[in-house]
Parts: structure tokens; C-alpha cells; sequence
């Protein structure tokens, strides 16, 4: 964050200065939302700005940050705290075991989950892209991180742009149509329904 280094830590629940472990910003503390964090960052504290936001803010020791989902940049922190019973945590229990649609973005697999509304990383499920946020060009998708596996911080790029100005790290990349998401969300939630009504 604005060239300092945080341990994102699932298990901490908690951004972690990497060269001070005291330092530590948690996700209450800050603006979250369900697929990023946003704070007005303190330059001198390294930390969330702690000051009166009725007062003026000094411009030049501060800055906003736009930061990814902590859980979703600690998979590996997610499944050790579903392993010690966290079950909560378990996006997949409510499918029953059920095998979701896979579908390719930028030759990525995800995973259809029409509970959430939303693609998941089938190898890290909590970095997951809403299909509200889906764009129409001449074709149905996103403007797509390589680098994140997830849609473009909207800041790293200009949104009405050509597609051939893109940076290097951004593509927007095809998706199924809303018609055909739609199919696919109402066959895994009539299969849903079966189990549940079959474990009565």
C-alpha cells in the first residue's frame, strides 16, 4: 500500500506491515466492501488515516487505497480456517456436494455460483467477480486483470477507451451471455432444491 508491504493474513484477519508485524490494519477498521477494501491511508503512521474527517485532511500525507478482498488474496489461509471449523466460512457447503458449471475467462476457470450471483476462481473461490458488473462492447464481459485474475480496478484504466488501448495487463475478456448465465443459475438451484428436499 502506497509502497509499503502487507501480509494479507485470512487466519489474522488482518493486512500486516511485512518489515513492522504490529502494524496491522483490520477490515472493520476500513471502508469494505464485498470484493475490495478502500481507506485513506496515513504515509507517516503506515496505517488507516485516524483523524477527524470533519477537519481538512493534509493531501500530501495521505492517500487513497483501493485494495482486493483480504480473503481472497489468502486462499491458502481460508481452507486452514474451514480445517479447523470454520464451517461457515464454506461458500461450497450449501451446493450438496453438486459439480458447478466451469466457465473459461481469459482461459481461467471459474465456477458459476448463482447463490452469490457471481464467477468464482475455482482455484481460489474467494476471488470471485459479481455478473452485475459484466460490461456490453461488441461482445458480454469484463475488463479483466491478468495480473488479479479479476475485473480492472476501475482507476488502472479509462473504461470508455478503445479496447486496442488497454494496458498490457488488462483484456476484456468474453463471458456467457446473461440469457445463458441465467440458464445455468436456474439448473443448479432446481438440483438445490431436489437435495434439500431429499435430506427432509
Amino acid at each position: 500500500m502506497a509502497g509499503t508491504k502487507f501480509h494479507a493474513d485470512a487466519i489474522e484477519d488482518a493486512f500486516i506491515q511485512v518489515d513492522n508485524p504490529d502494524n496491522r490494519i483490520s477490515p472493520i477498521e476500513i471502508l469494505t466492501f464485498e470484493d475490495h477494501h478502500e481507506l485513506l491511508f496515513d504515509l507517516k503512521t503506515k496505517n488507516a488515516y485516524d483523524g477527524r474527517w470533519n477537519l481538512p485532511v493534509d493531501p500530501e500525507g495521505t492517500t487513497y487505497i483501493w485494495v482486493r478482498n483480504l480473503y481472497s488474496l489468502d486462499p491458502e489461509g481460508m481452507r486452514q480456517l474451514i480445517q479447523n471449523g470454520y464451517s461457515n466460512l464454506d461458500w461450497s457447503r450449501h451446493f450438496f456436494n453438486i459439480s458447478l458449471p466451469i466457465v473459461q475467462i481469459d482461459g481461467i476457470d471459474f465456477l458459476v455460483d448463482p447463490l452469490k450471483e457471481a464467477f468464482r476462481e475455482k482455484e481460489n473461490p474467494w476471488n470471485f467477480m459479481q455478473f452485475k458488473y459484466a460490461f456490453e462492447r461488441d461482445t458480454y464481459g469484463y475488463y479483466f486483470d491478468r495480473k488479479a485474475k479479476n475485473m480492472a480496478v476501475p482507476h488502472d484504466f479509462n473504461i470508455d477507451g478503445p479496447l486496442e488501448k488497454l494496458p498490457p495487463h488488462i483484456v476484456f475478456a468474453k463471458i456467457p451471455s446473461g440469457e445463458e448465465l441465467a440458464d445455468m443459475c436456474r439448473t443448479i438451484e432446481a438440483i438445490v432444491e431436489k437435495r434439500k428436499k431429499e435430506q427432509m
